[in-house]
């Protein structure tokens, strides 16, 4: 490939469907994507994303404790929830071998709206893994002559920008 096309989408929404030549590369202001990349460094199994408030957290299909992090609309941790996604929350948690059911206003709602979109190629970034992940992304673009779109998470479900 010659070149590699980038583009901004300032909105998840943005998006076009099942346009699945391109790699997005998802940006939250800070909670959901730095929350993410905190807890895979801490050594979490899996993080699984949600839109439910009150998710079933089960224990029993993997045989790994499953916690739950969400947060309010005002950013506060979700009555629900063992924690939330603040930097200042994840100090005091332990999520080494563990499962994370992950909830924000914002981030996870992108996250699964590019997904409902058939974007096969979705990497998460934040300012801690701004330079990795961006070199994965034009070695996915390169290698499958895709572009790469950096995509905002934006707020009120991806309906409205910064």
């Amino acid at each position: 490939m010659d070149s590699i096309t980038f583009e901004v989408a300032f909105t998840p929404n943005d998006i076009k469907n099942n346009n699945t030549s391109q790699v997005c590369v998802l940006v939250d202001a800070l909670r959901a994507t730095t929350a993410m990349i905190t807890m895979l460094d801490k050594g979490c199994n899996e993080i699984i994303l949600t839109d439910e408030i009150y998710p079933e957290i089960n224990n029993h299909v993997s045989n790994v404790e499953t916690l739950y992090c969400a947060e309010d609309k005002s950013g506060n941790i979700a009555e629900s929830a063992h924690f939330g996604p603040s930097l200042h929350s994840l100090e005091r948690v332990d999520v080494r071998d563990k499962n994370v059911i992950l909830r924000t206003t914002n981030g996870t709602h992108a996250a699964i709206t590019l997904w409902n979109k058939g974007i096969e190629n979705i990497l998460v970034g934040s300012l801690r893994n701004a330079k990795t992940v961006m070199e994965k992304a034009v070695a996915i673009a390169e290698g499958n002559g895709y572009g790469v779109t950096i995509v905002c998470a934006a707020r009120e479900k991806g309906n409205i920008t910064a």
